[in-house]
């Protein structure tokens, strides 16, 4: 997983978490040993209304379901929880604000996306474990 602040961004700094419940049919292939297996890609952006890049989240998964699962895989969703922090300050934050979520299927290609006005959730009250005013951690080193 990798967060990354850009440049233009500047504190104080506020962390949305972001719950997904992606159909697993999206996102896992049935192999020919009966089992389900897939790598996602989910990336979460957050830019100004000049669609200037503030920061940016993205991890990567494997998944592997062992067979007599894929009668399920019609109707099975899987969880996802991300979190991104995003610039609260500073000229860069000047204006309305957007997230914007994908989900890509790394074995096909399938790739879906959802942007929104950070207004649209910034009333609801924060998840218990969400932090504000930190910055995003910096890229883990390889």
């Amino acid at each position: 997983a990798t967060t990354s602040p850009t440049p233009a961004a500047h504190g104080p700094w506020r962390t949305y978490t972001v719950d997904l419940s992606v159909p697993a049919s999206a996102l896992l292939t049935l192999t020919p040993a009966h089992e389900l297996v897939g790598t996602a890609q989910f990336t979460l952006h957050s830019y100004n209304s000049d669609g200037q890049l503030l920061s940016q989240f993205s991890s990567a998964v494997r998944l592997r379901l062992a067979s007599g699962t894929a009668g399920q895989l019609a109707t099975a969703t899987i969880p996802i929880r991300q979190r991104i922090s995003v610039p609260q300050a500073g000229p860069a934050t000047a204006g309305d604000l957007f997230l914007r979520i994908a989900v890509q299927n790394l074995t096909t290609g399938l790739l879906g996306s959802l942007e929104l006005p950070l207004s649209a959730v910034n009333k609801l009250p924060p998840a218990a474990s969400s932090a504000t005013g930190a910055p995003p951690a910096p890229n883990p080193k390889p």
